[in-house]
């Protein structure tokens, strides 16, 4: 599914820049910085600076300014959010020192800002691990000149104070870094040769492998049928039919497809659908021409069947994939197992079902849909222990967006998967969006803010 994001009176269209330091710790290193703040009632919440691990991010500082009368502290630590209000009389400084402390002895972080002194045990601070510490200022222009309501950060200054003298112990491991480093380029540098080297020796294993990539992609595109994000149909030589099928025809069609989980329709029904306006006779020629016109297509496409079972039709399709079959059968196991979530979310993050179809007979199918897809993901994701799962509930809440644009559980987890990546900017530009979207379709605000829903508890 895609996102559009749209840019807010508090968010540039540039990216942020970063000014970083790295740094092996040893035993302790402080972090000094300098905030300047607007001096306007613009409140806007911004990330001053942040302390991550490789692509872990440990640590980050956000500011809220222009309320009432205080600043809004947020520290976003070990997966849990603090909140923090400064004394009033910082409301109208314009600047403020900040100063951190990380200590590997103790494993402990300090924070002293405000006159307020955070500490934070267990985040994980070992001797010899490389630490990346960044501070953010805007760059760019907003489109409405809102850059100096904008809090930024100065100046950054990272100092060790371990002892000057560096023991055996931490010489051992600089010397482990440097040389797993340069094992790492030197690896893939002879990877690269020995592959370019195979290319040039044996061309047509270099064909094969292309060839079997190729056939891995095209095979959901050979004897498929899908109804997710759009009607397509696919036959044995991967040539996409549906314009072959009448708008007549392809309803017949969809309506055998939808009501197979159903044991099919019968005849009657059929005739009340498709020929409402025929008497019998006329009712059941029509529908062994256009049955034996969908047989001639079905046959380009596949094994099938084609029968009435019990005073029903129904297409009893053998070698042939069908996204909507599949879909249904997932949703009526009494047991939902990660597998099938993950084949569930792969079906749905295709689009809507049929969107560009209207029939009325439809909308009742539609509607089943939403329901059993919200339904389930929901109640599987509060079964899931989120910290371990965060790809697959990030898919969860692409999938929930698709069948339904506004579900609250998927801003949920989807603002806080931007934020646990770092990617904070992000994070706050989708819950501007969808509040947007929420008020112009319900009429009124959203009644949850930013720092609610990325803290919430699910």
């Amino acid at each position: 599914m895609t996102f559009l994001v749209f840019s807010h009176n508090c968010i540039a269209d540039a990216d942020p820049q970063a000014i970083s330091e790295s740094i092996i710790l040893k035993q302790r290193v402080t972090i000094r910085a300098t905030a300047a703040f607007p001096d306007d009632d613009a409140s806007c919440p911004a990330l001053l600076f942040g302390v991550s691990r490789g692509q872990l991010q440990l640590i980050n500082l956000i500011v809220d300014c222009g309320t009432v009368d205080k600043h809004l502290f947020y520290l976003i630590a070990g997966g849990k959010v603090h909140r923090f209000i400064s004394d009033s009389r910082f409301h109208n400084d314009t600047s403020m020192e900040i100063e951190a402390t990380l200590s590997a002895s103790s494993d402990l972080f300090q924070l002293n800002f405000a006159d307020t002194i955070i500490s934070l045990e267990g985040l994980g601070l070992h001797r010899g691990d490389k630490f990346t510490v960044s501070v953010f200022k805007k760059t760019g222009q907003a489109p409405d000149n809102t850059d100096e309501h904008y809090p930024a950060v100065s100046s950054l200054s990272v100092t060790d104070s371990s002892p000057e003298r560096m023991d055996y112990t931490e010489i051992f491991l600089l010397l482990m870094l440097v040389v797993a480093d340069v094992l790492f380029f030197v690896i893939i540098h002879l990877r690269n040769k020995y592959l370019q080297k195979k290319n040039k020796q044996d061309q047509s294993a270099s064909i094969l492998i292309r060839n079997e990539k190729i056939s891995d992609t095209m095979q959901m595109k050979v004897s498929s049928v899908y109804l997710f994000g759009g009607f397509e149909i696919w036959n044995k030589t991967g040539e996409d039919i549906k314009s072959a099928f009448s708008p007549l025809l392809r309803e017949l069609f969809l309506l055998l497809v939808c009501r197979q989980p159903e044991e099919g329709i019968t005849s009657s029904a059929l005739k009340e659908v498709l020929w409402y306006d025929k008497n019998e006779e006329s009712a059941r020629n029509n529908r062994s021409v256009y049955f034996a016109k969908l047989r001639q297509l079905l046959d380009t496409i596949g094994e099938y069947s084609l029968l009435n079972r019990s005073g029903k039709w129904i297409i009893d399709f053998q070698d042939i994939h069908v996204d909507f079959l599949e879909y249904s059968k997932i949703v009526r196991q009494e047991t939902i197992r990660e597998n099938d979530i993950m084949k569930l979310v792969s079906i749905v993050r295709r689009g809507a079902l049929l969107p560009e179809c209207t029939y009325s007979w439809l909308d009742d199918v539609k509607a089943k849909v939403a329901d059993y897809t919200i339904t389930i993901l929901s109640d599987y994701s509060d079964q899931l222990d989120k910290k371990m799962h965060p790809e697959l509930l990030n898919s969860i809440a692409d999938a929930l967006f698709t069948v339904d644009p506004l579900n609250d559980l998927a801003l949920t987890f989807k603002c806080k998967y931007y934020s646990g990546m770092g990617k904070v900017f992000l994070s706050k530009q989708l819950y501007t969006n969808y509040t947007r979207e929420y008020r112009n379709q319900y009429g009124e605000e959203y009644n949850k803010s930013y720092m609610d829903v990325i803290s919430e508890e699910n």
